[in-house]
């Protein structure tokens, strides 16, 4: 789970296999992705971090990759740099962790 700029919460749905964006009053804002592990699929998603930009980074655990959306309003894909998808997987690995 994360939160993006504009206070909205981005959560990775592992059962759905997608991210949902909530607004602040709970409220779905938008969702993406689908079953699989092509663009805009998703296999295992685990965790997200989101930049101050809003561009989100996805961990899909069973798709062994990061996938990157430019912008959540949009559901582009992004083109990670190495930089990026490390400070992504931080942010993400410290997700999973307090999870449990």
């Amino acid at each position: 789970m994360a939160v993006d700029p504009e206070g909205h919460v981005v959560v990775a749905d592992r059962g759905n296999c997608r991210v949902q964006v909530f607004r602040r009053d709970g409220s779905v804002l938008r969702c993406f992705g689908s079953p699989g592990s092509g663009p805009g699929e998703l296999l295992d998603p685990r965790g997200v971090a989101v930049d101050d930009e809003g561009n989100v980074a996805v961990a899909d655990c069973d798709g062994h990759r990061v996938v990157g959306v430019d912008n959540f309003r949009t559901g582009r894909r992004a083109n990670l740099t190495n930089a990026q998808t490390s400070a992504a997987f931080e942010l993400i690995e410290a997700d999973i962790a307090t999870q449990g």
